[in-house]
């Protein structure tokens, strides 16, 4: 069970979840450039194109909480334990 929790703790870990999100950004931008430059589809340009906005505060977001993580520790615990 133990080793499940550990597990679990990095997948919800800020950092991890920020590099998924910005990963995935770039993944957008991949796409937008093949379709962009085949003419393919325009709605999936435009669906993309709101996927992409909502990974960049997704990922910024994130990204944010781990810098606070990283500056203020876990949340709940005490720095003098």
């Amino acid at each position: 069970m133990a080793e499940h929790m550990y597990w679990l703790s990095h997948l919800f870990n800020p950092f991890f979840i920020a590099t998924l999100a910005l990963h995935e950004v770039a993944l957008d931008f991949w796409w937008i450039w093949i379709f962009a430059f085949t003419d393919q589809n325009q709605l999936a340009i435009k669906i993309l194109r709101y996927k992409t906005i909502i990974n960049i505060f997704v990922g910024f977001g994130f990204a944010f909480l781990a810098y606070l993580y990283k500056e203020h520790g876990e949340p709940g615990l005490s720095k003098s334990l």
